[in-house]
């Protein structure tokens, strides 16, 4: 479960800091968070917004006790 939460943490960071910038002009690119959680056929990155994927979850696991 940690290793979980660590990689699921750390995937959108790597991907965010990747390729964005050319050689000349290394500068760091900021976007919002809404846009990233945007589906990809909607224009976004497709990244889970992961507050409500775990309540999700977790009313799934524990809401028909």
């Amino acid at each position: 479960m940690i290793l979980l939460k660590y990689v699921m943490s750390s995937l959108p960071v790597y991907f965010l800091s990747c390729g964005w910038g050319s050689e000349d002009n290394r500068k760091i690119t900021s976007i919002k968070w809404d846009s990233i959680c945007v589906p990809k056929d909607e224009g976004g990155l497709g990244v889970r917004r992961l507050g409500a994927f775990n309540l999700s979850l977790l009313e799934k696991w524990f809401g028909g006790c």
